[in-house]
């Protein structure tokens, strides 16, 4: 019998290239990805911003996501810590959420540049690693992750014409690129937007904002947007340092 009712999947749907046909498998209509960043303040906010002040196309996202948990001793334990249970480490555990945020802000995915690594060797799957795409819309996107390096989470958006930031603790926006001083050089434009919110709030009503959606298309019997499992299939196939063919 095969189960033809909806699905809430957290983190990627895989892990390993050979069990990539699993996408053509399910029902993209019942099926849901629940990505961190997919209904986050972030996206809210940089669409506030985009209402108030011209900031033209986004052309590159720059992510800085790290915390020492490899040094604790959960993590010996954990399966995070295990390449044969999380063989692709913390990119699939921690980066997949910023690639999909990429994926879903910047589109398809052109060209990918993987580089991991396990510094602290606490387990035998990689800790940090960082990640580079290019779009095929010519934008760009960094992203560094990392469960061995100093607590830090800095999301970076630039804007043809401004400039929005999440510092862990506030989103800011910068408006307009020309400002400059007496001298005619340019400085950092002025904050025009902000808004103060810690990260382990930020992070909650991310998750929780993706289960109410989960819910509300459950509960009317709706069908989930079949862009949203395009955009999963795409940021899991760079997870695994592949593009569309």
């Amino acid at each position: 019998m095969i189960y033809d009712g909806y699905v809430y999947c957290e983190k990627p749907p895989i892990n390993k290239v050979e069990d990539l046909e699993i996408f053509d498998l399910i029902n993209p209509s019942k099926f849901f990805f629940g990505f961190n960043y997919r209904f986050s303040e972030i996206q809210k906010f940089i669409l506030k911003t985009k209402e108030k002040y011209d900031l033209g196309e986004l052309i590159n996202i720059n992510v800085h996501m790290s915390y020492p948990y490899s040094v604790k001793e959960h993590y010996k334990h954990s399966w995070k810590s295990d390449i044969e249970k999380s063989p692709i480490g913390v990119i699939e555990n921690l980066g997949i959420h910023y690639l999909d945020l990429s994926v879903t802000l910047l589109g398809a995915v052109k060209e990918v540049f993987l580089n991991s690594t396990n510094i602290n060797k606490t387990g035998t799957a990689d800790d940090t690693a960082s990640v580079s795409l290019l779009h095929e819309n010519g934008s760009t996107s960094q992203i560094f992750i990392s469960y061995a390096t100093l607590a830090r989470e800095d999301l970076y958006f630039s804007f043809e014409s401004g400039d929005v930031n999440y510092n862990g603790a506030e989103l800011i926006a910068y408006y307009p690129r020309e400002t400059f001083n007496q001298k005619g050089l340019s400085i950092t434009p002025p904050v025009v937007l902000s808004k103060s919110i810690d990260s382990e709030l930020f992070h909650s009503k991310s998750l929780k904002n993706c289960v109410d959606y989960f819910i509300n298309i459950v509960q009317t019997n709706d069908d989930f947007d079949q862009a949203l499992c395009n955009n999963a299939r795409i940021s899991t196939l760079a997870m695994l340092g592949m593009v569309e063919d």
